[in-house]
């Protein structure tokens, strides 16, 4: 029994990664079909807006309410959320409409691997052979398979510039998690709380650039219609 459970608290981090990559994917779906609708600026927006309630309602409940005292590491959260959240989801939603989910997220494939070696370079963390391997190998296939000339490729649709988005996207998310590990080890904050101050610094960014984006449009066309390419 205390082998098992033992086993269980090991497993704790690999369970969630799998379950954070399946309601990746079935959220990748959702969101590309609302992006045939929403602009990926006002996707990303309306998505902050609704996780920050949801949080804001869940911390008090959880008892996790409380003052953070490290300064410097809610400075870090909030970078990480601007960079990884702001710019970051709103790449990877306009990625989406123009690749679609299955090469989008084939594409952000690339963002674990980004993460281990900015974290090597920057946090001194080491990695074995076999992770360099595998790091080689995911960019290898993914670009592979992104090269391969399929229907969806040979499509009017501007691929090109959807792989570029999508690379942005996974650069970007992939320094919003190094910088998030590292305010979570000096914090000691929880996860729900480290999200919730980084989807408020996403959101802040994303307003911001509504506001730059509406300015640049002009009067006589509805800036909510367009797509931030």
């Amino acid at each position: 029994m205390l082998n098992g459970f033992s086993l269980g608290e090991n497993l704790t981090g690999e369970i969630a990664a799998l379950s954070a990559a399946a309601l990746w994917a079935v959220s990748a779906a959702i969101y590309s079909l609302l992006g045939q609708k929403i602009p990926p600026l006002l996707l990303n927006f309306l998505k902050g807006l609704v996780a920050i309630a949801l949080i804001a309602l869940t911390l008090p409940l959880s008892g996790q309410w409380r003052d953070i005292n490290q300064q410097s590491s809610v400075f870090i959260l909030l970078t990480s959320g601007a960079i990884g959240i702001g710019i970051g989801d709103t790449a990877y939603f306009t990625a989406l409409n123009y690749l679609g989910p299955r090469k989008t997220l084939l594409l952000e494939t690339l963002s674990p691997p980004l993460g281990a070696i900015l974290a090597a370079t920057f946090l001194g963390e080491s990695l074995k052979i076999s992770a360099y391997i595998g790091i080689i190998l995911t960019i290898f296939g993914v670009a592979w398979v992104i090269s391969e000339k399929t229907p969806e490729i040979n499509s009017q649709r501007p691929w090109r510039r959807g792989i570029v988005w999508a690379l942005i996207a996974a650069i970007s998310q992939a320094v919003g998690a190094v910088l998030s590990r590292q305010a979570l080890v000096e914090s000691g904050m929880s996860s729900l709380q480290s999200t919730f101050f980084r989807l408020l610094a996403g959101t802040g960014i994303v307003l911001i650039l509504m506001f730059f984006r509406r300015q640049e449009s002009s009067p006589a066309i509805n800036w909510s219609s367009k797509i931030w390419v």
